[in-house]
């Protein structure tokens, strides 16, 4: 595993990062997606004066 690592250039690096990123930030989106609908739903069934 280290010796795959060591052959790692910058790009690939890079790359790796912005993949967890991209992972990390669909997760978060995913874990709000309720809060945004249960927000949403409230809105909708609240009466307007």
């Amino acid at each position: 595993m280290f010796q795959l690592a060591k052959n790692l250039t910058k790009k690939d690096v890079f790359v790796i990062f912005i993949c967890f990123l991209l992972i990390f930030a669909q997760v978060w989106l995913e874990l709000k997606m309720p809060d945004y609908m249960s927000e949403i739903t409230r809105l909708v069934q609240t009466e307007r004066k």
